[in-house]
């Protein structure tokens, strides 16, 4: 009994899996914390949008995203766990 190592199961459970997540443009009509991390949708969609589809690769890959979602920039706080939910899908 061998396997086929080339086969992978298709993920089917998580939003970014079932197709549940919002494009990142319309995130900024949604609210997630005190300090509107969403906001971040209006000067930073570039990097937003290479973030979600990096988590998309892989569980490493999903796991170094969320590490640097949660580096504060700038001096700020880091992103909020439902902001960073609403990005890549994963719960932190």
């Amino acid at each position: 009994m061998f396997l086929n190592r080339d086969s992978r199961v298709e993920r089917v459970t998580g939003k970014n899996a079932r197709g549940l997540l919002k494009p990142v443009p319309e995130l900024v009509n949604e609210t997630c914390c005190n300090d509107r991390c969403v906001s971040m949708v209006l000067t930073h969609s570039k990097l937003l949008e290479t973030w979600r589809a990096t988590a998309k690769l892989g569980q490493r890959e999903a796991r170094r995203v969320l590490a640097e979602m949660l580096i504060p920039s700038g001096g700020t706080k880091a992103n909020c766990y439902k902001f960073i939910s609403m990005v890549t899908g994963r719960s932190v």
